[in-house]
């Protein structure tokens, strides 16, 4: 018998590249048009409109660089050396655009693409489609001879060179449902706060099912976690890419943030917390159309493996170490740039190099894993409010207004009682302390601290002080993290997963009971707070600023403008002056901002306290962080500039100060 030997690798069923690329092409296409809809439905018009402006822009561009690549086959000649029939020249330079497949790289990059603040993106998007089709596959030689993926070389020369333009949101506008920072990547936002801090885990205003549905702003494709999923599936039972080089890419991930997550000390949140990375930045994209290249990738299957490894590794320290918040692309144009050596060193027989091609993948594993158990344990889970709460136990009458060791019954339905409610100065914060009963037939109580803002009546903070439960049911209360946009988080996980007990479930129905509790208190003491009559309101400022007991007071009654109450008061032998005025946002900014100033006789702002208003959260937030001194009368734009950088609150602040100084002036013509 005559044996024929063939290298491999051996494909059963010869599939042409072009139909192969074609299927990618629709894929990709359907992903595209999933983009397009949810833009014009979940958030404007005008965005759905530039994503298709972005994806025509970029697949036209791919395919004119192609185009200019293929020109020579113009003028091509034949063997005599004469010019081929025109007819015939140009389908040759038609075949060659077409099988240069510029229409690909074009639809991936435009799915790499924000939205864009301004039309400006157009021209970001032209300009990063050429660069990246042009010099990172024509002068290679076309498409099977480049080096890198090029549609990740645009993406990074994007970033690199119009960083400014790559934004969520259209000018000044937000998207109102669920979002992140005006301009901001959710992976810059996490590095900002801290990858490991509980509340930037659960993302800027960000559940796990809107990462993994794709409801919110990001870039025109990789936010959509299900669709790629989906998409990943299709083309490796297609068998158009490899499963080896997603499945290891992600894995790695996942295992190492796992890994970070215990050893930072999130417990079970840490699942959680590895998913949520896979989720976010371009990781899943990345691993299903980038990384996939065939061209660009190697060709051996344990060559796959270690591209992947080593792609994921690079991934978790630029993002975790690195200035850049996002490394997928830069680790795949450094996957890309060791292909050529990685086929190089496991070139042969499959058989052989067995153990160098397992001892490479075990270092790649075990490098993943100490990194994510090094950075864990270096940056431990924080907790801000919890922090503040911690500081309250041990300084139970720090900065407190009355209410103290007042003890209430509250609804018996969740067995709960309020040990304290302080109101925190400082912070514009009402602190409660509570103790919750288990349900009948469980013995047994916990005892918390929550937080509850004023602004937006929500709980923003938990603090476990201790009880006499069983140990499951203290372990469930101890492991509640509560967020400001996740006001009872995260109690299916908790419950349902982690704490799955009768006592668990009886335990955390009845703190969130409470804490519901907490905020319909806090609610009652605004609309009493609302009611207070002014010599009571003068005497709350006056006493927050040292001034003793108001009194003497005088009302009367003033026509300037944004004024709608003044007094004037005596109060440890001086004479001061009490203003209400209001502050009304800029035509196309609605809403105004209430707040109360003390004057004294030299005309000086010596006290502010923040009432109400109708305006936006931001603007709302700029006034509340406003402080006045004798020295500094008007608090630093620069400082609502950084802290709050909206449009909301640049056009709320300076009608702020206007109010203030419509103040001074009214109490200096008053002497």
């Amino acid at each position: 018998m005559v044996y024929k030997l063939q290298k491999s690798p051996h494909i059963a069923k010869k599939r042409s590249t072009f139909s192969i690329m074609l299927e990618l092409t629709a894929v990709l296409a359907v992903l595209f048009i999933y983009a397009v809809i949810w833009n014009f439905v979940a958030r404007e018009a005008e965005y759905g409109i530039h994503a298709i402006v972005i994806g025509v822009l970029s697949i036209l561009t791919c395919v004119f660089a192609d185009a200019l690549w293929a020109l020579p086959k113009l003028w091509a000649k034949d063997k005599e050396g004469k010019l081929l029939p025109v007819k015939e020249r140009l389908v040759n330079w038609g075949d060659k655009i077409l099988h240069s497949y510029g229409y690909v790289t074009g639809l991936i990059l435009a799915l790499l693409l924000p939205v864009g603040a301004s039309a400006k993106i157009y021209y970001v998007t032209v300009i990063s489609a050429f660069i990246g089709t042009f010099f990172a596959k024509s002068i290679f030689g076309g498409f099977g001879n480049n080096v890198f993926n090029p549609a990740i070389v645009g993406r990074i020369f994007a970033q690199l060179a119009f960083s400014s333009e790559l934004k969520t949101v259209i000018g000044e506008t937000s998207f109102t449902g669920v979002d992140i920072a005006s301009g901001a990547s959710i992976t810059s936002s996490l590095q900002n706060g801290g990858w490991t801090s509980w509340f930037n885990n659960a993302s800027p205003n960000i559940s796990l099912g809107d990462l993994f549905l794709g409801n919110y702003s990001g870039t025109l494709g990789e936010t959509f976690a299900f669709l790629i999923i989906i998409a990943g599936i299709y083309l490796v039972v297609r068998k158009i890419i490899d499963w080896r080089i997603p499945v290891f890419y992600l894995v790695t991930i996942f295992v190492a943030s796992l890994i970070m997550g215990f050893a930072s000390l999130q417990g079970v949140y840490s699942f959680e917390f590895a998913l949520r990375q896979l989720f976010i930045g371009g990781a899943l994209f990345g691993a299903v159309f980038c990384l996939t290249d065939p061209v660009t990738s190697p060709t051996q299957r344990a060559g796959k493996i270690i591209y992947a490894m080593f792609a994921a590794l690079i991934t978790l320290l630029i993002r975790y170490k690195a200035s850049a918040p996002e490394g997928v692309a830069y680790s795949i144009l450094l996957a890309n740039i060791i292909t050529p050596l990685i086929d190089k060193i496991l070139v042969g027989r499959s058989n052989n190099k067995l153990a160098l091609k397992a001892s490479i993948v075990s270092v790649l594993g075990v490098g993943s894993v100490v990194f994510g158990a090094c950075y864990g344990a270096f940056n431990k889970t924080e907790n801000d409010y919890m922090s503040i709460n911690a500081h309250l136990l041990d300084n139970a009458l720090l900065e407190v207004d009355g209410y103290s060791e007042t003890k209430v019954e509250l609804q018996d339905e969740a067995a709960s009682t309020l040990k304290e409610k302080y109101r925190i100065t400082s912070e514009g914060r009402w602190y409660y302390s509570y103790v919750v009963e288990t349900e009948d037939g469980y013995s047994g109580s916990v005892e918390f601290a929550t937080l509850v803002s004023p602004y937006d009546l929500e709980a923003v903070s938990y603090y476990y002080i201790g009880g006499d439960e069983d140990s499951l049911g203290l372990e469930a209360a101890q492991n509640i993290s509560i967020t400001k946009n996740m006001p009872f988080a995260i109690g299916d996980t908790l419950v349902n997963g982690g704490f799955a007990s009768a006592t668990a479930y009886s335990t955390y129905p009845r703190i969130v009971s409470a804490l519901k509790d907490a905020i319909n208190e806090t609610k009652m003491s605004l609309g009493i707070s609302i009611e207070l009559t002014l010599e009571e309101k003068i005497n709350q400022l006056t006493n927050s600023i040292n001034l003793g007991a108001a009194s003497d007071i005088a009302e009367v009654t003033t026509e300037a403008a944004l004024i709608d109450l003044k007094a004037t008061f005596t109060a440890g032998g001086a004479s001061y002056y009490y203003y209400e005025a209001h502050s009304d946002a800029e035509t196309g900014w609605s809403g105004s901002v209430e707040f109360g100033l003390i004057i004294n006789s030299e005309n000086e702002i010596i006290g502010y306290s923040y009432l109400g208003g109708d305006e936006d959260g931001v603007g709302l937030g700029a006034a509340q962080t406003i402080e006045i001194t004798p020295d500094h009368p008007f608090t630093s734009e620069s400082t609502i500039d950084s802290s709050y950088a909206s449009a909301t609150a640049k056009k709320t602040f300076p009608a702020m100060e206007a109010a203030f100084k419509a103040c001074i002036a009214d109490a200096s013509s008053a002497q």
